[in-house]
């Protein structure tokens, strides 16, 4: 299927670098869609993915009728900080890079209080559920997978299988299901990886944009 547009968005998976092409341009390259605009950003949460998406969707919709979103969606537990100002101390803080020890949850637990599993799930469906059915009612294609490697042990498997939310977005087949892919499972099965977090090399992409190309008859 041709479409006039094709939005991708997601975080470091997808963004662009100047290392070389990324699996966007060879969709742009390599089929009949000539505008395929890539909005995706490194360090991206998945509440900025979803939202940038859909201000991205709204504007292309003066321009073009048939859109695509292609959405490799983040970490579930990357949160966003949103900060302006030089202050170094605040700073520090956003951005420290230190490992995470114990004395270091000691101090800084109240931090992950609400970054339990089950909690980090719920939001989770019902932002995606908000998120795709939006997308729905503005008439646009869609096709979301996890980017990152999104692995939970410690969540209540009966709490979540009670979520209508999380029912229909495990039922809606232009969502690929968590845990059932991800860009750095993609990457080791072709041997394609470039650092130990999965990121794809250049060759990587290229075939990334065949798979994708060919899953959703680009």
């Amino acid at each position: 299927m041709t479409y006039d547009c094709i939005i991708v968005n997601g975080d470091s998976y997808t963004a662009e670098t100047t290392e070389h092409m990324v699996y966007s341009q060879y969709i742009s390259a390599t089929s009949d869609h000539h505008h395929v605009l890539n909005y995706a950003m490194a360090g991206s949460s998945n509440r900025r993915i979803f939202r940038s998406t859909l201000e991205q969707v709204l504007q292309a919709k003066k321009d073009f009728n048939n859109i695509l979103c292609i959405v490799g969606y983040s970490f579930l537990h990357r949160k966003e900080i949103w900060y302006e100002g030089n202050d170094q101390d605040v700073l520090n803080k956003c951005y420290d890079t230190k490992m995470i020890t114990a004395s270091w949850l000691d101090e800084n637990i109240p931090t992950f209080y609400e970054l339990n599993d089950n909690l980090v799930l719920t939001q989770f469906y019902d932002d995606m559920f908000m998120f795709y059915n939006t997308l729905e009612n503005l008439n646009c294609k869609y096709y979301i997978f996890s980017a990152a490697e999104n692995i939970f042990s410690m969540h209540d498997k009966n709490h979540l299988e009670n979520l209508y939310t999380y029912k229909m977005c495990k039922s809606n087949e232009n969502i690929v299901p968590m845990g059932s892919f991800c860009i750095k499972q993609f990457a080791e099965s072709k041997q394609m990886t470039k650092n130990n977090t999965g990121h794809m090399t250049q060759q990587g992409h290229r075939e990334f944009a065949k798979h994708l190309i060919k899953e959703l008859d680009l």
